[in-house]
C-alpha cells in the first residue's frame, strides 16, 4: 500500500538523521577532548566533513529524483558506493539511466558503483 510505503522512506529518513546525529555527537566529543591526539582530531575533522558532505549531496540527489517525477526516494552514500532506493515497484530500463544519470554527475560515483533498486 502507498501508506506502508511512505512509512518506509520516513521511517528510514528518521533512523539515519538519527544515526548521523549519534556519529557527529561522537566524533564532536573527539574533536573537543583536550586529551584527543592531534593526528586522531585530524581524522574525526575528516570524517565529519564527508558526512556532512555526503548528507548535503543524498538530499540533492533525493530531490532530483522527485523533481522528475518519482513519488520518493532514498539515497545511500556508503564510501565508494551510491544505492539508491525509488518508490516504485518496477523500474523501465529509461528510468534506471534517468536516475543513473542524476547520481553520477552529482556524486562522480562510476555507473558500476551506483545500485538502484525498486521499493516492492
Amino acid at each position: 500500500t502507498a501508506s506502508a510505503h511512505t512509512a518506509f522512506f520516513r521511517d528510514y529518513r528518521f533512523e539515519r538523521e538519527q544515526g548521523r546525529s549519534e556519529e557527529v555527537e561522537y566524533i564532536n566529543s573527539v574533536v573537543n577532548n583536550p586529551a584527543s591526539d592531534p593526528e586522531i582530531i585530524k581524522e574525526a575533522q575528516s570524517q565529519l566533513l564527508e558526512i556532512t558532505s555526503n548528507m548535503e549531496a543524498e538530499l540533492v540527489m533525493e530531490n532530483l529524483i522527485k523533481a522528475k517525477g518519482f513519488r520518493d526516494a532514498i539515497v545511500i552514500i556508503h564510501r565508494e558506493n551510491v544505492n539508491v532506493i525509488i518508490d516504485k515497484s518496477e523500474l523501465v530500463p529509461e528510468e534506471v539511466a534517468m536516475i543513473s544519470d542524476i547520481v553520477k554527475r552529482e556524486s562522480g560515483k562510476d555507473i558500476d558503483n551506483i545500485k538502484i533498486i525498486p521499493k516492492i
